[in-house]
Formats: C-alpha cells, structure tokens, sequence
C-alpha cells in the first residue's frame, strides 16, 4: 500500500513536469528543427558506410590487390568511426546548451554544464560512502531550490584519487570507481553524526587496489612454485635443512600474500564499517538488499523512518538498480546512484529528440529524487 501510494506521487509530479515540458519548450521553442537536423547527420553517416564498403569492393575488382583494398577500408570506416564520434558529441553539446536551461526551469532548477575535470570534495569524503580516498567529476548538474530546500542532482564519475593528476589530457584515460547520479539535498535538519546505507556485500574494488592485488598474486604464484620445489625435492631426495627452509620459506611467503590480499579485499573494508554502529531495521525488503551504519543509533533510527526507506527503495525502482548508497553527514543527505549508461541524455543522433519514452524516463528519475524532500520533510527546519 505504501509503495503504491509512493508511484502514484513520483507519477503524478512526473505527469506535471512533463506537462511543463511539453507547455514551455515543445509548443514555443524550434526543438523539431532539431529533429531534423538529426535526421540530416544520421542520413550522412548511413550513407558514408555503404559507400565505404562500394569503394573497397572497387578496388578489389579493379586493382586485384586485396592489401590495398583493406587499407583503404579500414581507414574509411576508421573515418566514419572518428565523424561519427565528433558529430555525436556536437549534437549533444548544442542540444543541452539550446535548450538544458529551458528543461531545468520545468523543474524550478537551473542546469549547468560540468568542467570534467576530478577534483577533491569534501562532501564526498566526508560522507563515508566511499572508504577510500576518491575525487569527483561532475557533467549535467541540475542545481537550485526546491521547496525551500537547497540541491544539486548530477551526472559524475568518482576514482581513486591517486590517479587523479589534476590534467584533463591524462584523466580521460582514469578508470572509474564509480559512475552514475548523485543528489546533494541540504537536510534542513541538525545532523550531529553521520549515518550511511550501502548494499550488502559492498567491497569497494578501486584500480590501485586491482594493480596492487595482481602483484600480491603474482607474489602468491611464486611462492606456490618456491613450495612445490620444496616438496618436490623431499620427494625426491629425502628431508633435509635446505629442503625445509624451501618449504618454510615458501608457506610464509604464500601465508603472507593471501593475508595481504584479503586485508585489500575485505578487511580493510572491515575495519571501516567497525567504526559504525549497525543499525538494525524492521523493513524486510530493504534488509534484504541495503545494510545501515551510523556513528550514533539514535540518530540514525530518526533519519531511516519507514517513510525515508520507501521512498529510497522506489528511487532504486525507478533507476533499476539496487545499489543504491545514501549518506546523512555535516546537515546534508547525499545519495549516491549506479548507473552502466550516460544519464540526461536527451538529445541523441539514434533517439529522435522529441522521444517522449526518453522524456517521461528522465522526469521519473527526476521526480523520484524530488519525492524524498516532499515527504521526508526536508523543508522543515528542527533539531534533533
């Protein structure tokens, strides 16, 4: 009944929005000419491969040199990849300058386009949901006050910040820990501690963990090959003090990397969620998916009501995932949501612009984060 009543409020704010849309920037701004302008690149880019193909099969019947014919082949669709990409990238950036401004106000936000480059926040780190130390960079940020209550909803990417160089070049090549939305909501409330929800069995695996985890294993695999020598030679030819020391020094060895490699792997992770109090939870649906943690029970079983956890569950429905993670720390909220796809994207070369699938998904998404202030009562300012 609950989460019936929470789908019926995410789809009617939803319904608003779009109607706002469809009001405000389908009837009075020129986004069909966008359409057709989308249209037009798609048209060359189709026709660019066909022709491709019609120039190599030429060749071959001309020059009877298949060598020459595959170059000419691979640089042209090498062409058509390198087009492809930059009109993409083009389309979309006119697209979210054009009218991202215009789509935020539906909201009563405004839009802002991010300087993708990684950068140390504080927010972040001292929200504990990540136990290492990470910097973050941001894309669509949409950023404002909604119902007296100060937020910021936006695409970004988190990585360890050992490879953060502070170069735009070199980060490109950064692998992500983490990508997806995150949503910055000024609690309104007095937040002594800091209470934190992430999925269970959340072992965070950063690359610097992955590079230094395979050199613990190549270390293991040696061990294991001092250890075979070992046993293989008192096999052969009996026990002795060289023999022993083979076999000795090859199980410290092995012992040791293994401890090492489940201290990355699970222990230090351990240790962090140690320095929290579990806080235990009557909600079934969410203790089967999520784990709470908090400096302070008290506080934390004041913020995790049933109404915040429904409301929690149904923006996971509705980005379908169930990953989630959420932090209360410094009067803040943040909550942190996965993504495998590129979030607010409505302009698009394969979608046509005026897809109204794609529009009604990201006023969904949208109306689920902005539910949690409408219930949980963020707008109202008290003390705990």
């Amino acid at each position: 009944m609950r989460a019936n009543n929470i789908e019926m409020q995410v789809r009617d704010l939803s319904r608003t929005l779009q109607t706002k849309y469809y009001q405000e920037i389908y009837k009075k701004t020129n986004i069909r000419f966008f359409e057709k302008e989308r249209k037009r690149y798609l048209f060359y880019l189709i026709f660019a491969v066909p022709l491709t193909s019609i120039i190599f099969w030429g060749l071959v019947l001309l020059s009877q040199n298949l060598y020459e014919a595959l170059v000419v082949l691979i640089v042209g669709l090498s062409l058509v990849i390198l087009v492809y990409n930059n009109i993409s990238k083009s389309f979309a950036a006119k697209f979210k300058n054009t009218y991202y401004d215009c789509i935020a106000e539906t909201v009563g936000l405004k839009w802002l386009q991010g300087d993708f480059e990684y950068t140390y926040s504080s927010s972040i780190q001292k929200s504990k949901l990540f136990s290492a130390k990470v910097c973050m960079r941001e894309d669509d940020i949409f950023y404002g006050n909604y119902n007296g209550v100060k937020l910021k909803i936006a695409e970004a990417d988190i990585a360890d910040r050992a490879f953060c160089t502070g170069d735009k070049k070199t980060e490109t090549l950064v692998p992500k820990q983490f990508h997806g939305v995150f949503g910055f909501f000024d609690a309104n409330k007095k937040i002594e501690s800091t209470t934190i929800v992430k999925p269970k069995l959340d072992f965070e695996l950063s690359c610097s963990k992955l590079v230094v985890m395979m050199f613990i294993l190549l270390v293991a695999a040696a061990a294991a090959a001092v250890l075979g020598f070992g046993i293989k030679s008192m096999i052969s030819g009996g026990f002795s003090l060289p023999v022993s020391l083979w076999i000795l020094g090859g199980l410290g060895i092995f012992a040791f990397a293994c401890w090492q490699f489940m201290d990355i792997l699970v222990l230090k992770e351990l240790r962090f969620r140690r320095n929290f109090q579990r806080v235990n939870l009557e909600d079934t649906e969410f203790n089967k998916l999520y784990q709470a943690y908090s400096y302070d029970q008290v506080e934390g079983r004041y913020l995790l009501t049933t109404a915040f956890i429904d409301r929690f569950l149904h923006v996971g429905k509705v980005f379908k995932t169930n990953r989630l993670r959420c932090s209360f720390a410094q009067n803040k909220l943040i909550l942190a949501i996965p993504a495998n796809r590129n979030m607010f994207e409505l302009g698009s070369l394969f979608s046509p612009v005026t897809n109204s699938k794609k529009i009604s998904r990201f006023y969904d998404e949208i109306a689920s984060l902005l539910i949690l202030i409408d219930y949980f009562k963020l707008d109202n300012k008290t003390n705990l």
